[in-house]
This record gives structure tokens, sequence and C-alpha cells, in this order.
């Protein structure tokens, strides 16, 4: 453990304060913070057992080091009023712990808004006046809004502006794709369930070996979920009439709902065999084939699905799955779209045309799509999986909420539309939600990659680097390919200060997504820590041939040409995050800092924007009194 005698803190006092209850008790941690080094942000989770939106990402510049339990216990007994200066008992317990700055913060969350006010005390033991911060946003924007009072906090304890990893990446939402399966369709609303048995059960005493009586009788048991009547009714009605290929087809396709796939095979073959005009039995095949693995069995199904009904909408639906899953688009747009002209109301197609448009970054179409899907049937359990993701995408947690809750009830796969939702929660910020929620998709699914990678980054955003990693490395180890987790853990090294192996896994995590633009600019301060500024420069202008780019990744590339002596391609780079985003003070103070030595004039224009940009932002006033000495001082004196 690092001495204390050379570590600083910055302690957290949280507060619950909401307009329907009495405020909470606080909680606190203290991390280390020390002046040596390149800057590291680091990642805390404060309040365990608070609502799970009170996340803070505080910047440090060592590993994370928190007090013991008691210790915050005890300084959040004597900490007093959040308005207030620390009580002397607090003040005389971090002193002890060897901490001089502190951090006193409240949120307030109201009608899906938030507000953060904090106070920072520079030196609490030398009570030092605090600097007031007061932060503003949706409850979905609170990590951003915390990590921007974190790296405020950061700039006025060290005078500068660090560098700022990019976080952890979440699993992105699955976009479910419509497979055209076996299926007895949706449940009839209007239908009555005694009545109906009845009607049929009236008929089978009036005919006893009357085998569409009881192939109507299992598919009502089967639309109920009555899954051991169904198959005795179904195999009643095979042995009644075994020349009938509908009921080697009902009999499959309970088989295949309850998994017992070879039974359910032999029965699609035999309805097959009996009638080779039967299209649906060559849809089910190619989806069994599909479900086995056996892709090119899939397709040879399909394809005689397709030439025995050339107007049936399912079967073009299903080859076009396959297609799409083969990775030929084209073919599979050309596949739905003729579903589509057969037949106008199906969902399938609208559900998978929605996809594509998904998956080419049009998000409007793909709405208009799920819209139509849902509009032919109403509990089309992909669309509104697919649609709860649009619905998050934009925000709208509590609509994407329900969305996700109407495909679970519809029959969607559990494990994919759960571990969407836990997504869609972490986005919120309800982050014990979300660790839940991926503990139930991984009740489900163990093998779950995307709940695992879940998992690891709930405890890397909490601060628990060695259980994160731990978790994060056994992914890695099962699925190599798996990405987001080889991100994940490399963030987690680089945080606990392990640059090698931060260095191994971002390089894994690129060879597997070449567009993972963020792994470039933490392997680029990466670079910067290990004193290796040419590869740093690499990844920074990796980077920047990403769609979206960060303004301050042009300031963060003017620095390194600046170490490197391009001193004009310094300036220039600089200057265009000031035009991406003008209002940003970080880009003038490194231009200011920079030309002093090079031209006093440009340097003096450049300290007069950084005064306007820091003093529009009233939590940045600290900076007012540093850059007009510094102005005051290039202009001879003159104030």
């Amino acid at each position: 453990m690092r001495s204390r005698a050379t570590t600083a803190a910055v302690l957290l006092a949280l507060l619950s304060l909401t307009p329907a209850a009495t405020p909470a008790a606080e909680r606190l941690a203290v991390l280390p913070w020390t002046s040596s080094g390149p800057p590291a942000p680091q990642l805390a989770w404060i309040g365990e057992d608070l609502p799970s939106y009170f996340g803070l990402i505080l910047s440090a510049q060592a590993g994370i080091e928190l007090l013991p339990r008691d210790q915050a216990a005890a300084v959040a007994a004597g900490w007093g009023p959040l308005d207030a200066p620390p009580g002397a008992e607090a003040v005389k317990l971090l002193a002890a712990a060897g901490a001089r700055p502190a951090v006193a913060a409240s949120f307030q969350a109201q009608a899906g808004s938030v507000r953060v006010q904090a106070d920072l005390y520079p030196d609490a033991p030398g009570a030092a006046a605090p600097l007031h911060f007061s932060l503003n946003g949706k409850m979905a924007q609170l990590p951003a809004l915390v990590s921007s009072l974190a790296e405020v906090v950061g700039e006025a304890l060290t005078g500068r502006f660090a560098r700022v990893l990019r976080p952890p990446l979440p699993a992105p939402p699955e976009f479910l794709v419509t497979r055209v399966e076996p299926s007895f369709g949706p449940r009839d609303p209007g239908e009555n369930l005694t009545q109906s048995e009845t009607f049929l059960r009236t008929a089978l005493k009036i005919d006893p070996n009357n085998a569409d009586a009881y192939g109507q009788l299992g598919t009502l048991y089967a639309r109920y979920g009555m899954t051991e009547k169904a198959l005795e009714s179904f195999t009643t009605a095979v042995e009644l009439s075994p020349n009938t290929a509908r009921l080697h087809w009902n009999l499959g396709t309970v088989h295949y709902q309850q998994g017992k796939l070879e039974e359910a095979l032999t029965e699609f073959l035999q309805s097959t065999v009996i009638d080779e005009t039967f299209v649906d039995g060559f849809v089910a095949l190619g989806a069994l084939h599909r479900r086995l693995g056996d892709l090119e069995a899939s397709q040879a199904a399909l394809e005689r699905a397709v030439k025995a009904g050339p107007a049936n909408a399912p079967a073009h639906v299903a080859l076009g799955v396959n297609a799409w899953l083969a990775r030929d688009a084209a073919t599979a747009r050309a596949l739905f779209e003729k579903a589509r002209a057969l037949d106008p109301r199906s969902a399938a197609a609208s559900a998978d045309l929605a996809l594509l448009a998904w998956s080419e970054g049009n998000a409007d179409v793909a709405r208009k799509e799920l819209e139509r899907a849902l509009a032919a049937e109403p509990s089309h359990p992909e669309a509104l999986n697919n649609l709860g993701i649009l619905e998050g995408e934009r925000g709208s947690t509590d609509a994407a909420a329900e969305r996700f809750k109407a495909a679970l009830d519809a029959g969607a796969p559990r494990a994919a539309v759960l571990a969407n939702l836990a997504g869609l929660q972490v986005q919120a910020g309800r982050v014990t939600e979300a660790e839940a929620t991926f503990q139930r998709v991984l009740d489900i699914a163990p093998e779950s990659v995307a709940a695992r990678t879940g998992m690891g980054y709930i405890r890397l955003l909490r601060g628990r680097l060695a259980e994160s990693v731990e978790a994060l490395a056994g992914i890695r180890e099962d699925s190599p390919a798996a990405a987001l987790a080889s991100y994940d853990l490399a963030l987690a090294h680089q945080l606990g200060r392990n640059s090698q192996q931060a260095l191994v896994h971002y390089l894994r995590a690129l060879q597997n997504r070449r567009d993972l633009t963020p792994a470039h600019v933490n392997l680029g301060i990466l670079f910067e820590a290990m004193g290796r500024p040419e590869k740093a420069l690499t990844e920074y202008l990796k980077a920047l041939s990403a769609a979206t780019v960060a303004p301050e990744l042009y300031t963060y590339l003017g620095q390194v040409y600046a170490q490197r002596g391009y001193l004009d391609m310094a300036e220039e780079t600089i200057r265009k995050s000031t035009l991406v985003d003008p209002a940003l003070p970080a880009p003038w103070f490194t231009l200011a800092s920079g030309l002093e030595a090079r031209d006093r004039a440009q340097a003096a224009a450049a300290w007069r924007q950084f005064l306007d940009a820091v003093r529009r932002d009233r939590n940045r006033a600290f900076w007012v009194p540093i850059a007009e000495r510094r102005l005051a001082a290039l202009e001879g004196g003159k104030p």
C-alpha cells in the first residue's frame, strides 16, 4: 500500500435529496491523489446501498484506495451540514489519513432531471475557502455530469487539464433478427379455452377417430402452454392419420419447442416425404438445421420451400434470414422485399427490413418498419425488443423498458432481451438494477458474453479493479474475440498502473474490432505515460479517422506535436479544437501556454479566449485569476 505520507485524497460526501423522501444517510469514500506521474483518471463507485444512480467518476492520479468503511462512517458522522465547512472531528480524521482536499456533494433528482452540487475544499485541514460547483442535466446524463465534476475537481487541484480516458464500454444492444421457426402462432385473446376444449371433446365423442379434431385440440393446448396435453393429442392424431403431412408437422413443432430436436427432425422429414409440396415442412427443416448449426442443410431445405411455394412469404423471409446470417445483406434485402410484395402485412418481413435499416445506421427507417410490423402483429416479440432498443437510443428509458417487458411477455429470447434491459439500466445510471438484471441473464445463460462483460463493466465502474480484471480475463480466455471485454480489461489494467497488460489487451481488442475508436484514444494516453510519444501520435491519428471525433483529441495530438518539436503543426492542430468547440477551455489553455515563448501577441489573444471560456463556466472560476496573471505578464503588467 502506498505511504499515507505522500498521499493526498479526494473525499466525497454523498447525500441523497429527493422531493419525496427525507435525506438519506451520507456515504463517503477517499481516493488518493499524488502530484507525481502522468494524469490517469480513476473510477470509483460511491454509496453501495444508495439508489444506483448515485455513482461518481472521480479523476485521480493513483490507484484507488478507499477509506475503510468504519473510517468513512466516522468522517460522515463528524462532517456536519453539506453547505458548511467540515466539522473539526472530520478534519482531524482526514488529516490523520493523509487527506487534504475534500469534496462534499449532493445529488437532487426530480422528474427525470438531476442536479449535482458540490463544494471543493482544496485544503480542508488548512481551512481553505471552498470552491462551488453545480451541474444540471437529465438522469440518463448522470455519469457524464459526475465525470465533468471529476474533471473540474482535478483541474482545481492540479492547475492543469488532464487527458481523460474513454470510459468502459457496455455491450451493444442485440437487435434481434426474426427467424421463421415452426410455431402455432399467438394465442387468440378472444378465445375461451374451456369452451373451445368442450366443443372439440364433444366432437371426439361423436367421432373418436377424428384426427383433425385431435390436431385442433393439440394446437389449442400448445397455444396455452399445456405441452404434455398437446403432445398427447398430436400423437393420437398421427396414429389415426399417419399420412397427413400437417399432423406430423404439428407433432414435430411440439418436439421442437421442447428442445427434442431429433424427434422433431423425424416428424418434419416425414411431413415432406408425404407431401413434397408441403412448404411449412421445408421451412421447419430449414429452421431446425440452422439451430443445429448445419447451414448448408438449412439452405437446401429453404430453397425447396421457395420452389414448392413461390408465393409463400414466410419461406422467402426464412431464406432471407439465412442470407443475412451469411453476411449477404443485398440478397437478404431482396428476399425480405419479395416477402413484403407477396404479403404486405408480413410482420416478419417488416421486422427484418428494420434490422437491415438499423445495421445501415438508419434508425428512422427501422422505426417505421417496426411500427408496421407491430400494426400487423401487436405481440411480435422481436419487433418489441428492437423498438425498445430504438427508444433507449433516443433516451426514452421508461418507454424502452416497457417495450422490453412486452417482448418478454410475447416470448422473445429471455437472455437477449434481459441483457438489452440491463444495458439500458446502465445507460440510465441505475447500475444496481443493471447488476441484478445481468445476474438474471447469467441464471438463464451462464455462458452469456454480454452479461459476463456487463458484470465486469459494473465492477470497473465501482472501482473494484481486481474483481473486474478477474471477471473480464475469464471472458477473454473463453471468448478470445470478445472485443469489448478486452477493452474493459485493458482499461482496468491501465487504471491499476499495469501498463504492459493494458497495452496487450487494447491491441487484442483492436485486433477483433478495428473500429473501436476509444481504444485508440486510451492507447495514445497510455503510450504518452510510457514515454513513447511517437506511438501516441499514431494512435491519436487513428482515432481522428473515426466519423465522430471529440474536440479535445485535437488538443492531445497537438501536445504530442509540441513535444516532438513540430510547433507549427501543434498550433494548427490545437486550433482545430477551438474551431470545433470554441467554449472548450483546455485547447485555449494549451495554445496560450505554448505560444508564450514564440508569439506574445497571439499568446495574449489565446489567454483572452481562455478567460472568456472559463468566465462562461462558473464552475471554472478558479482559473480566472491564473489566466489574468499570465495575461498581465504578457502585456507588461497592464491590468
